[in-house]
Formats: C-alpha cells, structure tokens, sequence
C-alpha cells in the first residue's frame, strides 16, 4: 500500500468518503490510533483506522446498501474492512474489554468514545480525529507527543497484564516517538519502563509468531542500539541466556552497513545473530522462522570466523546469494575486518 499524505487535512481527504457514509446513516465515525498521531507528527501514515459508535453488524449493513466490499475480518473484537476506491479501511467499534488473560480479550460494544479510549496501550495511540479534523485526546497523548513519551494509559501494570506484548511494544514505541538525551539515549517514562521490567517474564505466554513480529520491528529499526542497554532482560527472557552485546553493538554501529543501505530483507535477524553469534539454536527454537531465514542463520553462523576478502565474498554470493553475502560482509566487519568503502556491488559486480 502507497504511504498516505501526513497531516490531519490530508488523512481526512482520503478518508472523507467513508466518513461521510458513516454520518449519512445518523452515525459517528473518527479517525483513530496511529494515523491520527503520524499526522500530527506530519509523518506519513500505511493504514487509515476509523473507529465508528455502533457494533459491527451494523457497520456492515452501513455500508452493504453503498455497494462497497466489505470483508468481516475480525467481527467478535468488531472489526469489518471496507474497501473504497481499492483502499482498505479497517473501521472497529467502540469496544470495552470484559476479560483479559495476557494474550486474548473478551470485549463488549460501548457507546462510550473515552471507553474505548482507556483501553489502549499507550497515550499518543489514543487520539481520535472527527470529520472536521477536531482532535479528541482523552489522556494527553498530544503532550506526550510533544515531550517524546511513550506512557502507558492509566496503570502500566495493568495495562501490560491485559496484553503481554506490550511490553515489547513499549520498545517498538519507544524507538519511534521517544526524544534522545544529550548522550544520544532515548529519554523514557520511568512507571512504565518499571512496569515492563518488572512482568517481562510474562513474554513467555505468548507465541513465538507474535514475539518475532514485534521482535523484528524493533530489531529493524536503524535507531535500536539506542535501547539495547535496557533490554538485556528482554533477550535474556525469550532466548534463555544472558545477550552478548558487544557484537550487536558494533554491527548495529556499522554507517555503511552493507545489509541497511541496501534494504537486506534479514537485517533483524541479522542484529540478533549478532546479540547471539553462539546460540544459533535457541534462536531457532525460540521463533518461528522460515525457511529462508533458517538458512541466513545458519550460512552466517558457518562463514562468521571466514575472513574478509574479495574472493571470499563473491564465492558466498555466487554460492548464497546477496542476502547472505551481505549479512556476513557486516559480521565481518564487526568483528574488525576492514572492508573496502565502497558499496556492495561495486566491490563485486554484478553476475548472471
């Protein structure tokens, strides 16, 4: 999907059509979560969520009568996707959740927008924005936005025990809102970063499909050796040993990263061979990993201590493929091997 135009004026004009549909039929419906935050920022947004005031049956037969597709793609948390202009909108109803156990909610259908609100993870994914670009913040998460916070709604310790994954999410958030202190570390809410060291532990509840997503996110992101001195317990908790740091540390540091610059599609995984050079078997048994990624892991493992040369590299691009040469071309030099400045291809061409 094309990345949407930033600002709120500018969201709302992709989002108008459907909106107004919303309204015709005597009815609510705001933009919500990430999109209204990225366009605060003036940042580009993938997705346009739209929260609406009645229960998912209803949203259907709103726009069932349009003639537009809609998709029930997840009716019993309320969500029903729409497609307009072959643009998906996923649009949820106000819900309240009525039991949690770490990993699923039981939710009921509210009327209630600030109901709605209390049940999100954090302040600044908790922002709404009507038809006319009004904002509706319940809990100062435009401030927060402001300040470079991410915070916990309400009670962090409750918030977590509703969804495990937010702990890992506080991360992911944190990389991309925080604001850095004079030493180039991110500047984070204390209760919340005491409620996520606290109950990491309970990462052990959820599947390792939904660890390696938010994992990757954070792992991907060109700004994560700004966190990693705060997350030992985190790696320590999902791979059953203490991290090595200091590898991840110097190939996350690396400018002209071969596998960065040139958008490796294995670059998460590749961090987190680095955090673990030695235990690539409990990466293995601690994910879910494809195929694909099995055999990165595993070449990379193998080729580690095999030293930097011209003649290396092409072999292992002829024998691998470029995802693989790069990843061990960045192990390389991290671990001190002094590779040419140039790009990747220039120092070998290209090959039928």
């Amino acid at each position: 999907m094309q990345p949407r135009p930033s600002t709120i004026t500018a969201v709302l004009a992709c989002a108008q059509p459907v909106l107004r549909i919303i309204k015709n039929a005597g009815h609510e419906g705001r933009l919500v979560g990430g999109c209204v935050r990225d366009a605060l920022l003036n940042h580009t947004t993938s997705d346009i969520d739209i929260a609406i005031d009645v229960p998912p049956e209803q949203t259907i037969d709103i726009f069932k009568i349009t003639g537009l597709k809609v998709i029930p793609t997840g009716l019993v948390h309320g969500t029903v996707t729409v497609i307009h202009n072959e643009t998906p909108f996923e649009i949820t109803s106000l819900r309240q959740d009525v039991a949690t156990d770490g990993r699923h909610a039981i939710v009921k259908f509210t009327k209630s927008w600030e109901a709605d609100a209390a049940r999100r993870d954090f302040t600044i994914n908790a922002l709404y924005a009507n038809d006319r670009g009004q904002i509706f913040d319940y809990f100062d998460g435009q401030a927060d936005l402001v300040r470079g916070i991410v915070r916990f709604i309400g009670d962090p310790q409750a918030r977590i025990s509703e969804d495990n994954l937010r702990i890992l999410r506080f991360y992911r958030f944190a990389l991309g809102f925080s604001r850095a202190d004079e030493n180039g570390f991110f500047e984070l809410d204390e209760p919340s970063l005491k409620a996520v060291h606290e109950n990491v532990k309970l990462l052990r509840n959820l599947s390792k499909e939904r660890i390696q997503s938010e994992l990757f996110k954070i792992l991907e992101n060109p700004s994560v050796i700004k966190i990693l001195h705060i997350m030992p317990n985190v790696f320590e908790t999902l791979f059953n040993r203490p991290p090595d740091l200091m590898l991840g540390r110097k190939l996350m540091s690396i400018s002209n990263s071969f596998s960065r610059k040139l958008n490796c599609r294995s670059v998460p995984l590749l961090n987190l061979f680095a955090i673990y050079p030695q235990n690539v078997m409990g990466i293995e048994c601690s994910l879910k990993l494809s195929r694909e990624q099995v055999k990165f892991l595993r070449a990379v493992s193998e080729m580690k201590d095999i030293s930097f040369s011209t003649t290396n590299l092409l072999a292992i691009r002829i024998k691998y493929g470029d995802d693989i040469a790069r990843g061990w071309a960045d192990v390389r030099t991290a671990m001190g091997d002094m590779l040419p400045v140039e790009s990747f291809d220039s120092i070998v061409p290209q090959f039928p």
